[in-house]
């Protein structure tokens, strides 16, 4: 599977890993599988790493789909935070997309270029070289 998931209990997150190619039925998969996880709870953050993956083939109407695919999972009392890592420009430029197109689901949304940057929002972490001792 394109897709790894798994659950952090100690930082409290979900963390799906791309690799190679995507399709969105892969990213759907990746959000079923996660979600009845017994350890996922509503509330957890969740981390994207789009950063070792292609996506060449896709557009906004594939962008459109995954949020209408996710939206339909999602119940009307699930907030969570969502950051998606993605590295190459393209990939930035969907990621935006639906950061845009999933304005109107419960989640909130946020783009970044590396996954350091993404777990420092989720986590509301300074990074290590803003921390004060």
């Amino acid at each position: 599977m394109p897709i790894t998931s798994r659950i952090d209990t100690r930082s409290d997150l979900a963390i799906h890993t791309a690799n190679g190619p995507l399709s969105i039925a892969d990213i759907v998969a990746a959000y079923e599988s996660i979600a009845s996880d017994p350890s996922f709870r509503p509330d957890m953050g969740v981390l994207w790493d789009m950063s070792n993956t292609n996506a060449s083939g896709a557009g906004p109407a594939d962008v459109k789909a995954v949020v209408r695919a996710i939206g339909n999972k999602l119940g009307d009392n699930t907030y969570h935070k969502v950051a998606i890592a993605a590295s190459s420009d393209f990939l930035y430029g969907l990621a935006r997309m639906y950061e845009i197109y999933a304005s109107r689901l419960p989640i909130d949304v946020k783009v970044f270029r590396s996954r350091e940057e993404a777990r420092v929002w989720l986590c509301d972490e300074l990074p290590v070289n803003d921390r004060t001792e």
